[in-house]
């Protein structure tokens, strides 16, 4: 493993996590460094530290803002209504007192 790589992959702690629960990766780097972008997209994808991932994230998040944001008006604990632009499922869930459609 040349010296660039080392210093690559120990820049960032979750290569060297990643490094260390897929030793196999050992073996490919040392013999040719220059698939350390492959190991960077391997292990960005298994921390799902991609960009896609973490847009996920966060349409997951507005996704349950706008589900509680639906229970709150409702039941009328929330006086104003939710706006289509910021929750656009909110329109599109039934909640009854028997669970949430």
């Amino acid at each position: 493993m040349t010296i660039d790589t080392q210093f690559t992959i120990k820049s960032n702690p979750y290569y060297i996590s990643y490094l260390r629960n897929n030793s196999y990766w050992y073996k490919i780097l040392t013999r040719d460094p220059k698939q350390i972008g492959e190991f960077i997209n391997s292990a960005k994808e298994f921390y799902q530290l991609r960009k896609t991932d973490k847009f996920k994230i966060w349409l997951r998040v507005i996704m349950y803002v706008s589900l509680v944001a639906a229970i709150l008006c409702l039941y009328g604990s929330l006086e104003f209504s939710v706006p289509n632009l910021i929750f656009p499922l909110a329109n599109r869930i039934i909640v009854s007192k028997e669970g949430i459609w």
